[in-house]
Protein backbone atom coordinates (compact mmCIF):
# COMPACT_ATOMS: atom_id res chain seq x y z
CA UNK A 1 0.00 0.00 0.00
CA UNK A 2 1.35 3.41 -1.00
CA UNK A 3 1.42 6.05 1.74
CA UNK A 4 0.88 9.55 0.37
CA UNK A 5 2.34 12.76 1.79
CA UNK A 6 -1.02 14.47 1.54
CA UNK A 7 -4.62 13.52 0.94
CA UNK A 8 -5.85 13.20 -2.64
CA UNK A 9 -9.34 14.28 -3.58
CA UNK A 10 -11.44 12.93 -6.43
CA UNK A 11 -12.30 15.75 -8.82
CA UNK A 12 -13.21 16.34 -12.46
CA UNK A 13 -11.42 19.52 -13.50
CA UNK A 14 -10.40 20.53 -17.02
CA UNK A 15 -6.69 21.07 -17.57
CA UNK A 16 -4.25 21.88 -20.31
CA UNK A 17 -0.54 21.15 -20.54
CA UNK A 18 2.34 21.94 -22.83
CA UNK A 19 6.07 22.03 -23.39
CA UNK A 20 8.29 22.70 -26.41
CA UNK A 21 7.28 19.38 -28.03
CA UNK A 22 3.49 19.18 -27.59
CA UNK A 23 0.26 20.58 -26.19
CA UNK A 24 -2.62 18.62 -24.76
CA UNK A 25 -5.83 18.80 -22.79
CA UNK A 26 -7.40 16.54 -20.25
CA UNK A 27 -9.32 16.12 -17.04
CA UNK A 28 -7.79 16.10 -13.57
CA UNK A 29 -9.28 13.02 -11.84
CA UNK A 30 -7.63 13.41 -8.44
CA UNK A 31 -5.68 16.24 -6.88
CA UNK A 32 -3.33 16.90 -3.96
CA UNK A 33 -0.71 19.50 -3.04
CA UNK A 34 1.99 17.27 -4.56
CA UNK A 35 0.38 16.17 -7.80
CA UNK A 36 -2.59 14.82 -9.68
CA UNK A 37 -3.94 12.07 -11.91
CA UNK A 38 -5.02 13.21 -15.36
CA UNK A 39 -7.02 11.60 -18.14
CA UNK A 40 -5.36 12.98 -21.27
CA UNK A 41 -6.55 13.41 -24.83
CA UNK A 42 -3.19 11.99 -25.94
CA UNK A 43 -0.66 9.50 -24.57
CA UNK A 44 2.41 11.23 -23.12
CA UNK A 45 5.27 9.63 -21.19
CA UNK A 46 8.29 10.74 -19.13
CA UNK A 47 8.13 14.41 -19.82
CA UNK A 48 8.35 17.75 -18.01
CA UNK A 49 5.59 20.24 -18.73
CA UNK A 50 3.72 23.34 -17.71
CA UNK A 51 0.05 22.87 -16.92
CA UNK A 52 -3.09 24.83 -16.09
CA UNK A 53 -5.92 23.53 -13.91
CA UNK A 54 -9.31 25.19 -14.36
CA UNK A 55 -11.20 25.46 -11.06
CA UNK A 56 -14.94 26.16 -11.26
CA UNK A 57 -15.79 29.85 -11.09
CA UNK A 58 -12.13 30.89 -10.81
CA UNK A 59 -10.32 32.96 -13.38
CA UNK A 60 -7.47 32.70 -14.20
CA UNK A 61 -6.69 28.96 -14.13
CA UNK A 62 -4.15 27.64 -11.62
CA UNK A 63 -0.72 27.54 -13.29
CA UNK A 64 1.69 24.75 -12.42
CA UNK A 65 5.01 26.07 -13.69
CA UNK A 66 6.65 22.64 -13.82
CA UNK A 67 5.19 19.16 -13.51
CA UNK A 68 6.64 15.79 -14.43
CA UNK A 69 4.87 12.63 -15.50
CA UNK A 70 5.81 9.89 -13.01
CA UNK A 71 3.72 7.14 -14.58
CA UNK A 72 1.27 6.55 -17.40
CA UNK A 73 -1.20 3.88 -18.43
CA UNK A 74 -2.60 4.74 -21.84
CA UNK A 75 -4.42 8.06 -21.52
CA UNK A 76 -4.08 8.17 -17.69
CA UNK A 77 -1.08 10.11 -16.34
CA UNK A 78 0.31 10.50 -12.82
CA UNK A 79 1.93 13.92 -12.42
CA UNK A 80 4.11 15.33 -9.69
CA UNK A 81 4.12 19.10 -9.19
CA UNK A 82 7.72 20.35 -9.15
CA UNK A 83 7.20 24.13 -9.11
CA UNK A 84 4.14 26.27 -8.31
CA UNK A 85 4.45 29.94 -7.36
CA UNK A 86 3.66 30.64 -3.69
CA UNK A 87 0.46 32.58 -4.42
CA UNK A 88 -0.81 29.72 -6.58
CA UNK A 89 0.13 27.15 -3.93
CA UNK A 90 -2.11 29.12 -1.59
CA UNK A 91 -4.98 28.90 -4.13
CA UNK A 92 -4.43 25.16 -4.49
CA UNK A 93 -4.33 24.70 -0.71
CA UNK A 94 -7.57 26.70 -0.32
CA UNK A 95 -9.31 24.63 -3.00
CA UNK A 96 -8.23 21.38 -1.32
CA UNK A 97 -9.39 22.67 2.08
CA UNK A 98 -12.76 23.50 0.54
CA UNK A 99 -12.97 19.96 -0.88
CA UNK A 100 -12.08 18.50 2.53
CA UNK A 101 -14.77 20.60 4.26
CA UNK A 102 -17.36 19.46 1.70
CA UNK A 103 -16.33 15.84 2.21
CA UNK A 104 -16.54 16.14 5.99
CA UNK A 105 -19.99 17.74 5.79
CA UNK A 106 -21.17 14.90 3.53
CA UNK A 107 -19.82 12.31 5.97
CA UNK A 108 -21.55 14.09 8.86
CA UNK A 109 -24.85 13.97 6.92
CA UNK A 110 -24.43 10.23 6.29
CA UNK A 111 -23.58 9.58 9.95
CA UNK A 112 -26.67 11.47 11.12
CA UNK A 113 -28.97 9.41 8.89
CA UNK A 114 -27.65 6.08 10.24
Amino acid sequence: MITRKSQRFSVKLPCSFMNDQFTGEGTVLDLSMEGCKVSSNRPVIDVYMEMFIYFPEQIPPLPVELAVIRWSKGPILGLEFIRIADRHQARLRQHLQDLERTLMMSLDDVTRTL
